[in-house]
């Protein structure tokens, strides 16, 4: 008795300890990384084969395409707008040789969301147990942004940062062209008066209902507050809360550039507790902005433009 009690406690014993490893070991595995950066360009990475979070279709980086990385462990307005302006350049490019690709450390409801209603056209990985980061090195308290070749070297990887929709424009035109492209500049207001205020499409963001601005908004009868795309996130919730009794009097008419993910302008409505029209534009706003240059006015990226009955700009007022 003595000998099988002691064999069963050394079997208890060496349950225990490998019960104890395998307990370390995933919790090791599965927390975020926390070392220092050491993944920049130039360096290789190694074969990946991931899931997307909302389709379940595989992906592989790298691929016989060049991949734009976004990894983001904070779900910031301003990290959603710089994800909608690869949306729009994905969409609007139609690129055979370049792929996005957004990387979540754990669950962005938003960005989720985005995926499920197709306004996300590429794929979203959600890396709950960190291994991407650890690869990429990530740290929790950072976004990165990578270019990756079809041999996985890092064509381009900055050193603490995701990029922004410049970063992603010029490196666009960097490994596809060869060139990197510069606009004409944003307007100036001034140059606005005189010129015709552009019919565009828009959708009421309570509604969802999409028409022609003049059906819902006729020229002369109320002045446009136009948030070009050079609009930063961060002070659009502030201007529309300051501009609230003037939308609810229909003295302004709101007009959010197609730049702003539709999600988050949604729950930036919600919370200042706005429910009179608010209009999101289906298109760019012809004469006051460049998307793809993400550029509005010269003077500030928020505009009170007032027009004539005959919907001609009569005067234009900065506001931010």
């Amino acid at each position: 008795m003595p000998l099988l009690s002691g064999r069963f406690y050394w079997v208890l014993l060496a349950l225990f300890v490998v019960v104890a490893l395998c307990s370390t070991s995933v919790f090791l595995l599965h927390r975020p990384y926390s070392g220092s950066i050491r993944k920049s360009t130039g360096e290789h990475i190694a074969r990946m084969r991931l899931t997307d979070a909302v389709t379940r279709k595989q992906v592989t980086i790298p691929s016989k395409r060049i991949t734009f990385i976004s990894y983001y462990n904070f779900a910031s307005p301003q990290n959603l707008q710089d994800v909608s302006y690869a949306c729009y350049l994905a969409r609007t490019a139609h690129r055979s040789d370049v792929d996005f690709i957004v990387i979540t450390g754990g669950h962005i409801p938003d960005l989720e969301e985005m995926r499920r209603t197709g306004s996300l056209p590429f794929p979203l990985i959600v890396d709950s147990s960190f291994s991407i980061a650890r690869q990429l090195t990530v740290p929790q308290d950072v976004d990165r942004s990578f270019v990756v070749g079809q041999d996985g070297a890092l064509l381009f990887a900055p050193a603490n940062e995701a990029f922004s929709p410049e970063d992603i424009r010029e490196l666009f035109e960097r490994f596809t062209t060869g060139r990197i492209t510069y606009g004409s500049g944003p307007p100036a207001a001034n140059d606005l008066v005189g010129k015709p205020f552009p019919n565009i499409g828009v959708s009421e963001i309570h509604t969802r209902v999409t028409t022609p601005l003049f059906q819902v908004a006729s020229p002369g009868q109320s002045d446009y507050l136009v948030f070009t795309a050079s609009c930063p996130a961060c002070m659009l919730e502030g201007t529309l809360r300051r501009f609230k009794a003037d939308f609810q009097s229909a003295g302004t008419i709101p007009i959010i550039t197609s730049r702003v993910p539709e999600i988050e302008l949604r729950h930036m409505v919600e919370e200042s507790r706005i429910s009179s029209p608010i209009y999101m534009a289906q298109e760019e706003v012809r004469g006051f902005e460049s998307i793809y240059f993400d550029s509005g006015a010269l003077e500030a990226s928020v505009l009170r433009v007032h027009t004539n009955r005959a919907g001609m700009i009569t005067k234009v007022e900065p506001l931010q």
